[in-house]
């Protein structure tokens, strides 16, 4: 269990995505090859993961440890409302406000959480230089691609898909469909099926890129979650009436 550590300051110091992805040379795997997760890969998985979830506790942390009152300011500056839904979906335009350098701010605080962002995009980066990945992938002329299933399931999934979406259409990032082949190669490693849009393929090469957005939209979604216990709480406190 973490430590709890009050924030210090915060510092505009975003770190930069380690691997520069036009620089990777070309694979010597031939196109379309399946790469599994086998018992080799479950080290390296439970090492990033590991990296991962100390990153989202930092953050998460952040959120306890900031005064109600300034979360709620921090969250009506935003033109996202706290009852959007998967059933009515914010619209595309108003993720914006989410997304970029200056979002972090709020939850990049301190040397711990900047040296912890650091130390996942290096791990992607190596992924991608490498042509490695410790979850369930495909290889496609060299490059590696994941299912959208690691990222909202896996790594995200406090996350509403459709801010996700969204992220991707910022970046102009495309998925591809699975052909046949790899979606029965995908759901034989996941052990089970999931939705087409769940199969879609990100290119390896843009988690480094994406990721500090999504982190944006998980400090969201913590924001939301400390402010919707609150007022639950509240509401159960029983009312006094006055003497």
């Amino acid at each position: 269990m973490l430590r709890a550590v009050a924030p210090p300051p915060c510092s505009t110091e975003v770190p930069q995505s380690p691997t520069d992805p036009t620089a990777v040379a070309k694979s010597s795997r031939s196109p379309h090859a399946l790469s599994d997760s086998n018992n080799s890969s479950r080290p390296a998985r439970q090492h990033f993961l590991e990296l991962h979830l100390l990153l989202c506790n930092l953050v998460s942390s952040c959120v306890s440890h900031t005064p109600p009152t300034e979360l709620q300011t921090w969250l009506s500056q935003l033109d996202i409302s706290l009852t959007s839904t998967a059933i009515s979906p914010p619209k595309a335009q108003k993720v914006t406000s989410l997304l970029g350098s200056e979002a972090r701010e709020v939850w990049l605080r301190g040397p711990e959480t900047q040296a912890a962002l650091q130390n996942v995009l290096q791990r992607l980066g190596q992924y991608v230089a490498q042509k490695q990945c410790p979850f369930p992938h495909v290889m496609r002329a060299g490059a590696v691609f994941v299912p959208m299933l690691v990222v909202k399931e896996l790594l995200f999934p406090q996350v509403q898909g459709v801010y996700i979406d969204q992220v991707l259409q910022e970046h102009k990032v495309e998925l591809r469909p699975t052909t046949l082949s790899e979606e029965r190669h995908l759901v034989t490693l996941q052990k089970r099926p999931c939705s087409s849009k769940l199969r879609r393929l990100l290119s390896l090469k843009h988690l480094p890129n994406i990721y500090p957005d999504i982190l944006n939209l998980y400090y969201h979604s913590c924001v939301c979650k400390s402010l919707g216990e609150l007022a639950v709480s509240l509401l159960a406190w029983p009312l006094i009436e006055p003497g």
